[in-house]
Formats: structure tokens, C-alpha cells, sequence
């Protein structure tokens, strides 16, 4: 079974975000794959609407409403202030998690340390693929911690679920 099928996530969803150095064009592309969902950003798309059209993809977080404080209007927020490398790691991070969380049928905004020291044990022990470095899982988690925080920080959580786990 596909990766991106084991987490919930449909085959064909996109997969990467692309700071447009290789496109002089600077056209807008679509790269598909099976893990998470992205856009590319090239320079001739504004990068808060291709990380905005990305984060509407994710599975998982409740629906967008037209509020100041949208779980996914913060989540652009909170992806858009990191760099290129960095934002393109996390945002894989939180598609894996939110992807997780909707095949366990797992409010995010609800998870309590239990929920996320169980995600652990699946992101350090993966089904039909290769283990990930400690360097990896530290990531991941890393990357969720600070979207809770922003989260809480912005009224929209109302804890950070990671602070206890090791």
C-alpha cells in the first residue's frame, strides 16, 4: 500500500513547494506525488496565496470560515514566517500529523499528549517504510510543538499538547 494512502492522504495529492529557481518563467506548477498536499511557489505567484492554496488542502482541521482567527488563516500565518526549507519541512510535518489525525478520526485542536506520544510511536516505527532518523522524529515533533504554540498563542488551541513528551 502506498504511504500516502496509509496516512489517509489520496495518491496524486501535491508534494512539493518549489522557491521557483528553477522555473525563470516564474509560471505557476503543480507537482503531484503520494504523500502531502503542497504547491509550488514561483516567483510570479504571491507566496502567502500558494501557502494559503496549500494549507486549504490539508486533511484534518476543521473547515475555513471567513474569521480573523481560522485555524487555517493562522496556520498560513505560522508557515509563512519560517524560510523556504524550513516552511517546506514543516508543512510536510503537519500534512503527515493532520493526515494521521483524520485516518484516526482525531480532532487536532483536541489532541492531548497521549494522542501525539501515540503519533510518535508511528512516525519512529512506520508501517511498510524505512525507519526515520532521530534527527527526522525530533522534526516532526519540533514542527508541531510550534504549531500548537502558535495556536494557543492566538486563542485558537487551547494547549500545546508536546510540552510533557520526550
Amino acid at each position: 500500500m502506498p504511504l500516502g494512502e496509509t496516512f489517509g492522504v489520496p495518491a496524486g495529492a501535491l508534494t512539493h513547494i518549489d522557491t521557483g529557481k528553477g522555473n525563470p518563467q516564474g509560471a505557476a506548477k503543480v507537482t503531484t506525488g503520494r504523500l502531502v498536499p503542497v504547491v509550488e511557489l514561483t516567483p510570479a505567484v504571491g507566496e502567502q496565496a500558494v501557502i494559503a492554496a496549500s494549507v486549504m488542502a490539508l486533511p484534518a482541521l476543521p473547515a475555513a470560515t471567513d474569521g480573523r482567527y481560522d485555524v487555517r488563516r493562522l496556520t498560513v500565518a505560522w508557515l509563512a514566517d519560517f524560510a523556504a526549507h524550513t516552511r517546506r519541512a514543516y508543512f510536510r510535518d503537519l500534512a503527515h500529523f493532520l493526515a494521521w489525525c483524520q485516518r484516526d478520526g482525531l480532532d487536532p485542536l483536541q489532541a492531548r499528549p497521549t494522542d501525539l506520544g501515540q503519533y510518535r510511536a508511528v512516525v519512529e516505527h512506520p508501517v511498510d517504510a524505512r525507519l526515520p532518523s532521530p534527527a527526522t522524529v525530533h522534526r516532526r515533533l519540533a514542527a508541531l510543538s510550534s504549531w500548537y504554540a502558535y495556536l494557543v498563542a492566538n486563542g485558537v488551541a487551547s494547549n500545546n499538547p508536546l510540552p510533557g513528551l520526550r
